[in-house]
């Protein structure tokens, strides 16, 4: 299996999930954002599964752009916002477990989010797309720091 069909493959598989899990929920006056977020963590956890191997392909654009549409459709139905684009956690995962193979600390979790949200600051703001948004979401930061 080639990495394309990967993520390929992983991307629908989540947006299958995300489709079964919407069906069960009532859209007025059903479940809140907590609970819904609950099962994104779920299916977020399946489209990183392995990530520490195919992170690097998300060099190419079409790549980054398809795993970024899936996350973006689910955190809309999740909270009508984005969070941490998916092609920075697969990266963010990539650095994690080479890090923890080499024995460091476990403390380093928390240093390689950090890392992660400066690297989507750096993007952000150099972003030519979306400037009128930009001035008003002029930092990024998650409200909830144990995002997945």
């Amino acid at each position: 299996m080639t990495f394309w069909s990967q993520v390929r493959r992983t991307a629908d598989k989540r947006t299958m999930m995300m489709r079964n899990l919407s069906r069960l929920m009532a859209n007025i006056a059903g479940p809140s954002a907590n609970k819904r977020w609950i099962l994104v963590v779920t299916v977020q956890s399946v489209l990183l599964y392995s990530a520490e191997l195919w992170a690097d392909t998300l060099k190419k654009e079409s790549y980054r752009r398809r795993l970024i549409q899936v996350q973006g459709r689910t955190a809309l139905w999740v909270a009508s916002a984005y969070r941490i684009p998916v092609t920075f956690l697969a990266k963010e995962r990539r650095r994690l477990y080479f890090r923890k193979k080499n024995g460091e600390a476990k403390s380093i979790v928390s240093e390689e989010r950090a890392r992660t949200i400066t690297e989507w600051q750096t993007t952000w703001q150099e972003e030519g797309r979306g400037r009128w948004t930009n001035r008003l979401i002029q930092h990024l930061k998650p409200k909830k720091e144990h995002e997945p």
